[in-house]
């Protein structure tokens, strides 16, 4: 056995040495998921332009609509490596049959599979997250990813969730990100988009664990490449939880806010017909603290506030009362005629949505007792929160925010939670009140334009 040419065989194949000048490696990002982003990945090429599929599907936005037709994927050609493919998951491929949603879930996994989906900047990599019959994970990376991965830039993005039953393993995905550096990449990069105990950063009593600083210290001891990791967390809840990320791990604050004001500018303009006046509201001064820095200063802004009556606590209009009630006009002080208020109330998460309805409903009742034509004025006040990260621990808390009774008029809000997003979208009346913001343009925008992007400190900085 010859086994100097099994050895050129497997530096080939797996160790990509073969054809390297300088060990510069793989000069585009490669582009690794979870499950859960997989169309996310799949919109940050697109976004890149100049998107190509090396074997021939035309990759647009017309295939990434229709969630890439199962029905290209199985041809006779393929037929064998596909009944290979689904053994390889543990799947009888002779019984898929009968499982109509097995077997076209298993076809597009394999249609992504075989189809290399690359842009200028970008090459969509495949994953394997198998496990085996004791449930154990079996993770593998697909055999065309890793020829590309020694001296590559690895974007990973992650979804950590603690409360879906049908969410990646936060272990799994540790697992393979801990594996990626003996792999020799350069540099590894993992997108967060929803830093899922950001709200536990701090302790108030003995006993208590700092969830947020004990998690932050797990993604700290994922082995760097030849640079330090790089993580980037969507509006993280604690501007303070940055210092928790040292050693092996350089953190990257990214905002959603200059997407959200471009969105609202673009959706809410004034014209002839409909006089729009677009306010942003602070529910209280620690929600201003945390975003009036990320809110360039020529927009309307209303502060508002929480004093105590009793048991109660009252919400009241601090300041920029003035931006809705006609102060100037007199005695009668009613709200401004002949315009529509539109009243955004942003935070960076939502949970059950208790607060946000509280402090609409509080704004109300303010205005009912200041306003001599409130009654007849109300249609004209617009409730609209604004969030990045939709959490809504139960159905039944995303029923009470969204139902169509509900004092919410439009909900504003991003895809970094996409079980709850699936489930905002396949629901006619969620959907109708719903502007969802995709954050794959933003993850193009950050690594094809790092120098001068928005969304990143101190570029959305005023």
């Amino acid at each position: 056995m010859d086994y100097y040419q099994k050895y050129i065989k497997y530096k080939s194949k797996y160790l990509n040495l073969l054809g390297q000048t300088g060990g510069d490696g793989y000069n585009k990002y490669i582009l690794l998921s979870c499950p859960e982003f997989n169309k996310t990945i799949d919109n940050v090429i697109l976004g890149d332009g100049e998107s190509l599929s090396i074997n021939g599907l035309a990759f647009d936005q017309a295939v990434l609509d229709a969630e890439i037709d199962e029905a290209n994927a199985i041809t006779p050609a393929n037929l064998n490596n596909f009944q290979k493919f689904c053994k390889s998951l543990g799947h009888d491929y002779a019984t898929l049959a009968t499982k109509p949603q097995l077997f076209k879930k298993l076809k597009l996994k394999f249609l992504r599979k075989i189809n290399e989906f690359e842009s200028k900047n970008f090459y969509r990599g495949f994953i394997y997250w198998n496990s085996y019959p004791d449930k154990s994970p079996d993770i593998k990376l697909d055999k065309k990813t890793i020829t590309k991965l020694r001296g590559s830039k690895i974007i990973y993005l992650a979804y950590f969730s603690f409360n879906e039953s049908n969410a990646t393993s936060i272990v799994d995905q540790l697992l393979l990100l801990n594996s990626l550096s003996h792999y020799g990449v350069s540099q590894i990069n993992i997108v967060l988009p929803y830093f899922p105990v950001g709200t536990m950063e701090r302790i108030v009593g003995e006993g208590e664990v700092p969830t947020g600083y004990s998690f932050a210290h797990l993604l700290n001891n994922i082995p760097s490449g030849a640079y330090k990791n790089n993580i980037y967390i969507f509006d993280i809840h604690a501007l303070c939880s940055r210092f928790f990320f040292h050693t092996e791990t350089r953190p990257i604050l990214v905002s959603m806010m200059p997407k959200i004001l471009k969105t609202i500018d673009d959706t809410y303009l004034p014209t002839l017909e409909n006089k729009f006046v677009n306010i942003i509201v602070y529910p209280d001064d620690g929600a201003k603290k945390r975003f009036e820095k990320l809110i360039p200063s020529n927009y309307l802004t209303i502060t508002c506030g929480k004093e105590r009556k009793g048991n109660d606590r009252v919400i009241k209009i601090e300041s920029g009362l003035e931006h809705i009630i006609d102060i100037a006009g007199g005695q009668e002080q009613g709200l401004i005629k002949d315009n529509v208020f539109n009243l955004f109330v942003i935070d960076d998460l939502i949970q059950s949505g208790g607060t946000v309805i509280k402090t609409f409903e509080g704004i109300h009742t303010y205005l009912e007792t200041k306003a001599t034509n409130y009654v007849a004025k109300k249609a004209d006040i617009k409730n609209i929160p604004v969030v990045t990260h939709s959490v809504f621990p139960t159905d039944a808390n995303l029923d009470n925010f969204l139902k169509p009774d509900s004092i919410i008029d439009k909900f504003l809000t991003t895809d970094s939670r996409p079980f709850r997003i699936d489930n905002i979208q396949s629901n006619r009346d969620y959907n109708a009140k719903t502007i969802v913001l995709p954050i794959a343009d933003v993850i193009t925008d950050i690594f094809k334009n790092p120098s001068t992007t928005e969304y990143i400190a101190p570029y959305i900085l005023n």
